[in-house]
């Protein structure tokens, strides 16, 4: 089964240990990921401790760190963090002067939103 919260996908274990191991990637206390999960914390705790017997781990990280290492944890990059480590990279490269006349045409401000984040850019000082 594959499980897909967020930008972590799970696949080769029970639903239940799946959601509770992506929770755990995603950095979730046993209470948040119970709530997320709508299950109690202890549930989430039992369901943690069968993964981790299933990967000889001994603890949430340690078990997050051999999951992604055995292939069944992957973490996928949303598009708008692809788009902003590329924005980043492009405000590094120096504007061709035949370009110039296309920094008036940019916008005064772009806005990345992230989940609850805002990524701000400023184009006209980032590209000069």
């Amino acid at each position: 089964m594959t499980v897909r919260i967020e930008n972590i996908e799970v696949t080769g274990l029970p639903k239940r240990q799946a959601e509770a191991l992506a929770y755990a990637a995603l950095g979730y206390s046993n209470k948040e990921a119970g709530r997320a999960m709508c299950i109690s914390p202890r549930t989430v705790e039992d369901s943690l401790t069968l993964a981790m017997g299933r990967f000889n781990a001994r603890n949430r990280v340690h078990m997050v760190t051999k999951a992604i290492a055995a292939g069944v944890l992957v973490i996928r990059r949303s598009p708008l963090v692809i788009l902003s480590c590329c924005l980043a990279v492009l405000a590094t490269l120096p504007l061709p002067a035949s370009r110039s006349d296309d920094i008036a045409r940019l916008p005064a401000r772009v806005r990345i939103r992230r989940q609850d984040e805002y990524l701000t850019l400023n184009p006209l000082e980032d590209l000069v």
